[in-house]
């Protein structure tokens, strides 16, 4: 599910949205954590993962931690909001390093928009 990226009423905008005195929408206020260009592929259901096994060690989890906390991630000009990013790695016998990064969407639907578009992924958190 895309996100609304704002609502307009008389020519100002409108951040928050009262039922009663239930707040029901509040706009998303994200800042950039960064960005990358991982070659994603689904994992099936609401999740895609890169395969650090597939990187021949040029990142590791120390470089991607710093996308955990992402609470949305935007690709070819789409706003997807994620349950989380999880991070896995494990070395071998020989040194060789396995494991993964993967973005946990809410739906399938998300994940599946996300893997057809093309570009880089930027990865953002949210403001408070």
């Amino acid at each position: 599910m895309a996100t609304r990226e704002g609502i307009y009423v008389g020519g100002h905008e409108i951040v928050q949205r009262y039922v009663g005195s239930r707040l029901v929408w509040e706009k998303n206020r994200l800042i950039l954590i960064g960005s990358a260009s991982y070659p994603f592929v689904s994992e099936g259901g609401n999740s895609v993962v890169f395969n650090l096994s597939n990187a021949n060690g040029i990142y590791s989890t120390g470089d991607l931690e710093r996308f955990r906390p992402s609470y949305a991630v935007k690709r070819g000009g789409a706003t997807y909001i994620i349950n989380s990013i999880q991070i896995s790695e494990r070395v071998g016998t020989f040194g060789e390093k396995d494991g993964y990064f993967k973005i946990i969407f809410k739906t399938a639907s998300d994940a599946g928009s996300f893997l057809s578009k093309s570009g880089g992924t930027s990865f953002y958190r949210k403001k408070r």
